[in-house]
């Protein structure tokens, strides 16, 4: 159960980084490279900022199905969902006390489910034993 849950959860992961390029490509990078009213420096930061969400995504996905083929990586679903969680709560609060055009972007809901499916596979993990015991 808890490796179906892994791959759950990385095949989510790697299917928002794919539709994070391809609709945040369109959505995002083509009118922020555009924009000549900000500074160079906001437009630049916001770009690195934007290749930085790509790859944690990715990653997270390859953790997650790392974990589903090798025993013992509990620790590293706990850390991407616990990363997952974080990011699901700050794109609701920036939604909710920020700006509510975050509601139509995937930003609110997005990394939620991928947190929760990866924190139900380590619970219900039994392939291994404890981390951290001899």
């Amino acid at each position: 159960m808890s490796k179906g849950l892994y791959i759950l959860a990385g095949l989510a992961a790697l299917a928002l980084a794919v539709g994070h390029v391809v609709g945040g490509g369109q959505l995002v990078v083509d009118p922020l490279m555009a924009a000549n009213d900000l500074a160079p420096e906001a437009v630049w930061l916001s770009y690195f900022t934007w290749h930085v969400g790509t790859i944690i995504m990715v990653m997270m996905g390859l953790a997650y199905l790392f974990a589903a083929v090798r025993i013992g990586n509990r620790s590293l679903v706990v850390f991407s969902s616990l990363m997952a969680l974080g990011f699901a709560g700050l794109g609701l609060s920036l939604a909710i006390y920020g700006n509510s055009v975050l509601w139509a972007t995937p930003a609110p809901y997005a990394f939620g489910p991928i947190g929760i499916l990866g924190f139900l596979g380590a619970l219900l993990d039994r392939r291994s034993p404890i981390e951290g015991r001899a």
